[in-house]
C-alpha cells in the first residue's frame, strides 16, 4: 500500500529540501571574499573585505542604459547595478573587467517592480510601486460573449 512517506514525490522532496536549506545558509553566510594566494589559508573563505573578492560579472545594455551584472563565485549571490562614468571607463579599459570587484553598496543595487518589471534602486522603487501604471490593469479577464438565449 502506498503511503505519503513512500511516494516518489515525497522522496524527491526529502532530498531537495536539505539542499535548498544548505544553499540558503551558504548564501547568507558568505563573505564574498577569500584569502589570497601566498597566504597559508589561500582559497579559504575569510572575513568580509580582508582577502580578495570572489566576484565576477559583465557589463551589458546600450550606451544610454548600462547595467552591471555581478555575481559571487562562491555562493552565487547576484547584484544588478548602474556604474558611474569613472567605473564605466575603468571596466571598458581593462582586460580583467569586473573580476575581483567588491559587491556594490545596497543603495546602488537595482530591484525589479513586481507590476511592470522595470528596475529601480530601493528608494525609487518605494515611490514607484504604489503609483505604477501597470498595478491594476483594467481588464484582467476578458469579458464573456453575450449569448442570445441563455437557459432552458
Amino acid at each position: 500500500m502506498w503511503t505519503k512517506r513512500h511516494s516518489p514525490f515525497f522522496e524527491v522532496c526529502s532530498r531537495i529540501v536539505p539542499e535548498v536549506a544548505a544553499q540558503k545558509s551558504r548564501m547568507l553566510g558568505c563573505s564574498h571574499s577569500r584569502w589570497p594566494s601566498g597566504h597559508k589559508l589561500a582559497g579559504i573563505a575569510c572575513p568580509k573585505g580582508q582577502g580578495e573578492w570572489t566576484t565576477g560579472g559583465q557589463l551589458s545594455g546600450t550606451s544610454t542604459n548600462r547595467i552591471v551584472n555581478q555575481v559571487c563565485q562562491r555562493c552565487g549571490t547576484g547584484w544588478l547595478w548602474r556604474p558611474t562614468e569613472q567605473e564605466l571607463n575603468y571596466i571598458e579599459s581593462t582586460d580583467s573587467g569586473l573580476s575581483g570587484w567588491p559587491p556594490p553598496d545596497e543603495s546602488r543595487v537595482l530591484h525589479q517592480c513586481v507590476w511592470c518589471s522595470k528596475q529601480f534602486i530601493q528608494s525609487e522603487l518605494k515611490q514607484h510601486e504604489p503609483n505604477c501604471s501597470q498595478r491594476y490593469p483594467r481588464r484582467m479577464v476578458e469579458p464573456l460573449p453575450q449569448a442570445a438565449n441563455v437557459g432552458r
